[in-house]
């Protein structure tokens, strides 16, 4: 499917959620950089963003999934 009809889908079906799944590098993070501003996604990663600087540790994942 390509992302305009992603959208179209989303929208027609009022969709107030979705979640995307899959492997380390498949294209989660890009996927949803890709349906736009209109739209808001988070990610895991997201926490361990620190002044523009990732920094993983993995004893916090949990928290982040959280």
């Amino acid at each position: 499917m390509i992302i305009s009809e992603i959208k179209k889908l989303i929208m027609e079906k009022s969709i107030s959620l979705v979640i995307i799944r899959g492997c380390s590098g498949s294209g989660k993070s890009t996927l949803a950089k890709l349906l736009g501003s209109n739209f808001k996604h988070f990610e895991a990663d997201m926490y361990f963003m620190k002044n523009g600087v990732y920094q993983f540790d993995g004893t916090k994942l949990g928290a982040a999934h959280g």
